[in-house]
C-alpha cells in the first residue's frame, strides 16, 4: 500500500496485539466475498503491530453475518440489512412514539422510513473550518486538576474521541484547558474552554437565521417534524493547518480536533454554513427549516408530513448526516422550537422563557435591570406597547439618571 495515498486521520485502537496502537492512516477499498460486493475503511497499523493481515471489524459485521463450519467460513450478506433494521426498528418502538400518528398507513410507511435511514457518505461539501487569529501569540495554559471520577471520565471521552477519528494527539504550541459541566442526571461532560482563544478568533460572518424570519414560515402548516443531528458539529473538518489552534491539554496528554470543535465562538457560523449548503434547495422550496443542528419539517397535513421526510432523507443519507432519532419528532401538531411553542400556526413564547421572567429576582443594580430588559425584550413581539410598558425601568439604565430602583417601577414594567 502507497503510505501516500493513506488519510492523514490516525486512531487510537484498543485489542489489536493485546496493546494500544496508533493507526498510519486509512483507506477506502471495494472487495469481494463469496461474489459479494462489500465497502469498507481499512486503518492501517505497523507491521510489528498485528500479527494477522487483518482484523474484522464492526462494519464489515453490519453488512453481513459470519458462519463458521466444517467446510470454513461463510460471509452470508445481509439483504437491505434486513436483519440489522430489526435491531434498530426495536430500539426505535423505545424511543419513538408514533401512536399520536392518526393514519396508520402513513405510521407504517414513517416506521419503515426511519428503520431504512443509513447514511451513505457519497457526496460532500467544501465547508470547512479555517480559523484565523487576531495574532499569533499563543494561547498556552496548564491542565486543571480534576477529581478521579473526572478523570476516568475525561479518559473516557478522549478514547472515544480517538476512535472516531474526531481528535489526535498533539503537540501544539496552543493549548486550552478543559472543565467538567453538571449535566442534569449528576454526571458530567467534559467541555473545553476556550475563552482566551476566542477572543483573539476573527469573526466567522456567516450569519444565524434570524429566529423571527424561522418562525414566521412555520405559520401555515398543520403538523410539523424535528429533526436532531448527532454530534453536529463533528460533521465538519477543521483544515489541516488550523487543527493545532484547537489543542487541549488535560492532566493525560494533548489533543487537537479534525473535526469542528464546540466552545469556538466561531464554530456556530461554520456549522450553520454547512447545514445550509447541503439544504439549501430544499429549504428555498420550504421543504425543511434549518437552525444549527435542528431542522424542522413543516407540513399541511400528514400525507405531506410524510412525503417531506423521503426527500430530506436522501439527501441527508448522501451527505452522512447521523440523526439523533431519539430526539427527533414526527407528524406533531404541537412542538417547541427555539424557546416557542409552535402549534397549528399559532407561536407563543415556551413556558420555560415566561418561567426565567417570573422568577427573576427584583433588580437592585443597573446591570440587574439590563439583564432584566434583555429578558422580558425576547417577548416584546407578543406584547402590545411593549417599549411603553418597559420604559420606567428602560429609564433607570440611563447614565445621566441617578439609579434609584422604586419597586413602583417593577409593578408598572410587570
Amino acid at each position: 500500500m502507497d503510505p501516500t495515498k493513506l488519510s492523514k486521520n490516525k486512531m487510537l485502537l484498543t485489542g489489536i496485539g493485546e496493546a494500544q496502537v496508533t493507526t498510519i492512516g486509512s483507506f477506502e477499498h471495494k472487495f469481494k466475498i463469496d461474489d459479494e460486493n462489500y465497502s469498507l475503511t481499512w486503518h492501517v497499523v505497523p507491521t510489528d503491530k498485528l500479527k494477522f493481515e487483518a482484523v474484522i471489524g464492526s462494519d464489515l459485521l453490519e453488512q453481513a453475518s459470519i458462519s463458521f463450519t466444517k467446510e470454513g467460513v461463510k460471509f452470508n450478506k445481509y439483504e437491505n440489512h434486513e436483519q440489522l433494521m430489526q435491531i434498530s426498528a426495536e430500539n426505535l418502538q423505545e424511543e419513538l412514539d408514533l401512536r399520536h400518528v392518526e393514519n396508520r398507513q402513513i405510521k407504517k410507511e414513517l416506521e419503515k422510513l426511519i428503520q431504512d435511514y443509513k447514511p451513505e457518505k457519497t457526496a460532500s461539501t467544501d465547508v470547512t473550518m479555517r480559523i484565523i487569529l487576531k495574532d499569533e501569540e499563543p494561547v498556552c495554559q496548564h491542565p486543571r486538576r480534576l477529581a478521579f471520577t473526572e478523570r476516568q471520565e475525561v479518559n473516557k471521552q478522549i478514547e472515544e474521541w480517538l476512535n472516531e477519528g474526531i481528535i489526535r494527539p498533539s503537540s501544539a504550541e496552543y493549548a486550552s484547558p478543559i472543565v467538567m459541566v453538571k449535566k442534569k442526571d449528576e454526571s458530567s461532560r467534559m467541555c473545553i474552554d476556550y475563552r482566551k482563544l476566542n477572543q483573539k478568533l476573527v469573526k466567522d460572518k456567516f450569519p444565524l437565521p434570524i429566529i423571527e424570519d424561522v418562525l414566521d414560515t412555520l405559520q401555515e402548516a398543520k403538523v410539523y417534524s424535528t429533526l436532531d443531528l448527532r454530534n453536529g458539529f463533528f460533521h465538519v473538518d477543521v483544515d489541516e493547518d488550523c487543527r493545532k489552534y484547537t489543542s487541549f491539554i488535560v492532566p493525560d496528554g494533548q489533543f487537537e480536533f479534525n473535526k469542528v470543535p464546540f466552545g469556538l465562538s466561531t464554530s456556530p457560523g461554520v456549522f450553520q454554513r454547512y447545514v445550509s449548503s447541503i439544504f439549501r434547495d430544499l429549504t428555498r422550496k420550504g421543504i425543511v427549516i434549518s437552525y444549527l443542528d435542528d431542522l424542522v419539517i413543516p407540513a399541511k397535513n400528514e400525507q405531506e408530513g410524510l412525503e417531506k421526510p423521503k426527500i430530506i432523507f436522501e439527501v441527508a443519507k448522501k451527505y452522512g448526516l447521523e440523526i439523533k432519532f431519539k430526539k427527533c419528532q414526527f407528524l406533531k401538531k404541537k412542538i417547541e422550537f427555539l424557546g416557542h411553542i409552535v402549534e397549528s400556526g399559532t407561536i407563543k413564547p415556551s413556558p420555560t422563557k415566561t418561567l426565567a421572567v417570573r422568577k427573576f429576582p427584583e433588580p437592585t443594580t443597573i446591570k440587574q435591570v439590563q439583564s432584566f430588559l434583555g429578558l422580558t425584550g425576547y417577548f416584546r413581539n407578543y406584547i402590545k406597547d411593549y417599549s411603553k410598558i418597559a420604559k420606567p425601568l428602560s429609564d433607570l439604565t440611563r447614565k445621566e439618571n441617578l439609579f434609584i430602583f422604586f419597586r413602583d417601577s417593577t409593578k408598572r414594567s410587570i
